[in-house]
């Protein structure tokens, strides 16, 4: 048979909540987690500079000769006429102009 209730059990009905209490210390860091899942690649970055020309290599080995050309026509050399030497700082300059003028004649200065 139950006990008899009595005062002592009786249950009023809840009173006001009380203010709320100071926040407790921090706990301890839980485990990571597991790794997720690697991401999407990020776009291109921008093309840097060109670097410095390297070193020129070694020259590679020389080709075969080739083949000789057929010789041409044997061509005829007027001579020109002679110019007498200079015989001094004055004259160099008629001498100069003289031979010019031997090389046209001859056609082997053009005018």
């Amino acid at each position: 048979m139950p006990p008899p209730m009595g005062a002592c059990c009786l249950q009023e009905p809840p009173g006001v909540t009380g203010p709320v209490g100071a926040t407790g210390a921090t706990g301890a860091a839980g485990a990571d987690g597991a790794v997720g899942a690697t991401g999407a690649t990020g776009a291109d970055g921008a093309v840097g500079a060109t670097g410095p020309t390297g070193p020129t290599g070694p020259t590679g080995p020389t080709g075969a000769t080739g083949a000789t050309g057929a010789t041409g026509a044997t061509g005829t050399v007027t001579p020109a006429t002679a110019v007498a030497d200079a015989v001094g700082t004055t004259d160099v300059v008629t001498q100069f102009n003289a031979l010019l003028e031997s090389l046209r004649t001859a056609g082997l200065l053009a005018s």
